[in-house]
C-alpha cells in the first residue's frame, strides 16, 4: 500500500492564530486550508475550536497512516505503540 498524495514529509500547521482559517503545509506546499467561521452566509461551518481541531487531525494524517502501517507490518510491539501514541497526540493537541 503506497500513499499517492504529497510525500509523507512532516505536515504541520502553519498558523493556528487566525479566527477564520488554518493552513496545513509540507515545506512550501499548502496541503489544505481549513475554514472555521460561523457566519450568516455559512451557518453550518465549523466554529473556530472545531476548525482548529480538524486542522490538527489533517496535519497528523501522515503520522497516523505511518503508525497504522507499522502496526500491520511489525505487529503490536512497544516501539509501534509509542509511534502510535505520538501520532494520536499530534492529532489531539
Amino acid at each position: 500500500m503506497e500513499f499517492k498524495g504529497t510525500p509523507q514529509l512532516k505536515w504541520k500547521i502553519k498558523d493556528i492564530s487566525s479566527i477564520s482559517k488554518t493552513d496545513i503545509v509540507c515545506g512550501k506546499t499548502r496541503i489544505a486550508e481549513v475554514k472555521h467561521y460561523c457566519g450568516k452566509d455559512f451557518p453550518h461551518d465549523p466554529n473556530e475550536e472545531e476548525g482548529k481541531a480538524n486542522a490538527k487531525l489533517i496535519a497528523a494524517a501522515p503520522d497516523l497512516l505511518e503508525a497504522l502501517q507499522g502496526l500491520l507490518l511489525n505487529g503490536h510491539n512497544n516501539k509501534q505503540i509509542e509511534i502510535s501514541k505520538s501520532a494520536i497526540q499530534k492529532a489531539l493537541n
